[in-house]
């Protein structure tokens, strides 16, 4: 079993690295240094050449090992992320079956609890919550402390915060619950008619729900044994992603602001990748709102807004405000560096939105396999609507073939948040 001390390793590695380039005066100290030793050597001319070249091929030498060493890094946190998500998937299938084994993603909350009987299902996506329990093998009624049970699930989930342990920690100790920050649920469940529920009558709300939403099922686990489920389903309210979005709205505009960024568009890229589910998470590996890779995008924005070359943990990234912190710190770097050379504006803005889900490399060769000098060329001569439309057609992914046409469309209602 991999222990917390074990991950954190992997991301130490991606992050931990001494830069492979001094600053410039450590640069030029360190030529002048070099030419001045082969100049005792050799003819003027000829030191000179030679100690550049020999300075430019030890330069190229450790960039490229150090890119090696940090794709490294990368794959061995990749893979130890999966091999948790795997790792939580069989211990929920031995009781649930392989087909019903939910796991956590992009839109879904996932918890389970009481040795995987218990499961709490939230789709952000659906607008939906589901609260369920396994019976013992052999029972097939539901018995008044199950009802119970699933009614302190919904009370629970409306007035406490989520787990926010990595999937690690959570894989390994799947029966150790760890509520902290805000409540996921709080204010997006409604009594029939049309009052709020709030922490105070969550459990009047929960009574009526099991008492009148109660449904089983059954499910068998890979362990061989048929098992009743007991499930309480409750749909949110009906503009509960717009209710989410609210939540989020102050540190939105606020970073949107600090990064030169159009908040309509911060909110579409958010409810794009996660569906305003601070807990999303997916074997990428990808967390929080805004979807960021710890050892990549996360590690990047982490030096442009704390100066330190670090990748972010994923409980750091379950944070909202530094979510976003971080995410739009990392879009205003993809706009305003990656994507510099490209004139229009609104071009310049989809090709960033592409790049956010696949890369400032995958964008180049959308639009040229000769390089990223030729891709901007050809971008530069094309107007912004065409330019979204060879985006939409050309771009090697279909998921990132959606995602941009989602960004474009989500956009125009957060303009009136």
């Amino acid at each position: 079993m991999t222990s917390k001390t074990n991950r954190r390793s992997f991301i130490e590695k991606a992050s931990g690295f001494i830069r492979p380039f001094p600053g410039l005066a450590g640069l030029l100290l360190f030529a002048g240094l070099l030419l001045f030793v082969l100049g005792l050597a050799m003819p003027p001319g000829q030191a000179s050449q030679n100690g550049f070249e020999s300075y430019k091929q030890e330069r190229e030498h450790s960039a490229e090992a150090f890119s090696e060493r940090t794709s490294q890094a990368f794959q061995e946190y990749r893979q130890e992320v999966r091999r948790a998500f795997s790792e939580y998937r069989d211990k929920a299938a031995a009781i649930w079956g392989e087909e019903q084994a939910a796991l956590p993603s992009r839109t879904e909350w996932v918890t389970y609890r009481q040795g995987m009987r218990e499961r709490h299902r939230v789709d952000f996506q659906a607008g939906t919550a589901s609260f369920e329990m396994t019976l013992k093998p052999g029972q097939d009624s539901v018995s008044q402390a199950i009802k119970s049970r699933l009614t302190d699930a919904i009370v629970q989930s409306i007035s406490q915060g989520p787990d926010q342990r990595s999937i690690e920690d959570i894989a390994a100790n799947p029966n150790t619950v760890e509520p902290g920050g805000k409540p996921l649920l709080s204010g997006l469940f409604a009594f029939s008619s049309g009052d709020t529920v709030t922490p105070d009558n969550a459990r009047e709300f929960a009574r009526k729900k099991v008492r009148n939403r109660l449904e089983t099922s059954e499910v068998q686990g890979e362990d061989g044994q048929k098992r009743v489920v007991a499930k309480v389903k409750i749909p949110m309210i009906p503009d509960h992603i717009r209710k989410r979005a609210e939540k989020y709205e102050a540190v939105v505009k606020t970073q949107a602001q600090r990064r030169s960024l159009r908040p309509e568009l911060v909110f579409a890229v958010i409810e794009t990748e996660s569906y305003f589910n601070p807990l999303a998470r997916s074997p990428v590996p990808a967390f929080g709102l805004m979807q960021l890779v710890p050892t990549t995008g996360g590690r990047e924005a982490y030096q442009i807004v704390y100066g330190q070359d670090r990748a972010p943990s994923e409980e750091l990234l379950y944070q909202p405000e530094e979510n976003v912190l971080l995410g739009t710190a990392y879009f205003h770097r993809l706009y305003s560096r990656y994507m510099q050379g490209i004139q229009d504006e609104v071009s310049r803005l989809w090709c960033a939105v592409a790049s956010y889900n696949t890369g400032p490399s995958n964008l180049y060769r959308t639009f040229s396999d000769k390089g990223k000098s030729a891709a901007i060329r050809r971008i530069n001569s094309m107007r912004p609507d065409e330019v979204f439309a060879h985006l939409v057609k050309n771009l090697p992914y279909k998921e990132t073939r959606d995602y941009v046409k989602k960004v474009q469309k989500k956009m125009p209602k957060y303009k009136r948040l």
